[in-house]
């Protein structure tokens, strides 16, 4: 919760409350499930709180992030390529709006709200343009398949991993 500066599980200890955060555990086992190495050229949609944990682990990893953000996040966003870059000295990061997203990715994260019920059958972004994308990971759990996870499989992409899996690893390492 330190490292990622955010708090999704608190323990009540006789001590006082621990906050724990366990979307990292969620995320890696996710991507482990699905078969998809954290690796290469990564495309990071949002910059909040399991974006910030998202963007950390891959720039750990040794990825080269590129994160699309709205136009009103991008102070956000910068601010998380500078936390980033401190934790990560050389981590190639760089900040793009969503429509200027472009190139060859290996993996495409959804750290977006965008698809959650009852918003359902829209995406954060038009992934046509984007081929070789070996994988993508959506956040969104409600649906299971958000349009973004059902245009992947559509296209063939070979790894496309919907948010229920990491929900439900980050419940079994909070417990």
């Amino acid at each position: 919760a330190e490292l990622y500066r955010s708090v999704n599980t608190v323990l009540v200890t006789p001590e006082g409350p621990v906050g724990y955060n366990t979307d990292a555990d969620g995320f890696l086992h996710a991507l482990k499930e699905g078969g998809a190495p954290l690796s290469g050229r990564v495309a990071l949609l949002g910059c909040g709180g399991v974006g910030r944990t998202f963007a950390c682990e891959a720039a750990l990893a040794g990825c080269r992030i590129v994160n699309a953000v709205r136009d009103a996040d991008r102070e956000m966003a910068a601010s998380l390529r500078s936390f980033v870059q401190k934790l990560v000295p050389g981590a190639e990061y760089t900040i793009t709006s969503l429509d200027g997203l472009e190139g060859d990715f290996d993996l495409l994260i959804n750290a977006t709200p965008v698809g959650m019920y009852p918003n359902v059958g829209v995406s954060a972004l038009d992934i046509t343009s984007m081929p070789g994308l070996e994988a993508v990971i959506d956040v969104i759990y409600n649906p299971d398949k958000t349009e973004l996870i059902l245009r992947a499989e559509e296209l063939g992409v070979p790894v496309a991993v919907g948010g229920l899996e990491m929900l439900v690893a980050q419940a079994v390492y909070a417990a």
